[in-house]
């Protein structure tokens, strides 16, 4: 299957993005709920963070996917 380069660009992008900030933001914020009220509730930052994340990325892959 060969995809046009505008869509693999715009979801690789997309996906490069989410990680080169998420990850850093992500690991702060859960660091901070961990420090603050409990290391579980910091988990559960992280988890639910991630599954948005995860989320998102499907919802990416949908709207760049090709039928060619």
């Amino acid at each position: 299957m060969v995809l046009p380069e505008d869509k693999v660009g715009g979801g690789m992008g997309a996906f490069y993005t989410i990680v080169t900030f998420g990850l850093p933001i992500g690991s702060a914020i859960a660091g901070v709920l961990a420090a603050g009220l409990s290391t579980l509730s910091g988990w559960f930052a992280l988890m639910l963070m991630s599954a948005i994340s995860i989320g998102y990325l499907v919802v990416l892959s949908i709207k760049y996917s090709s039928n060619v």
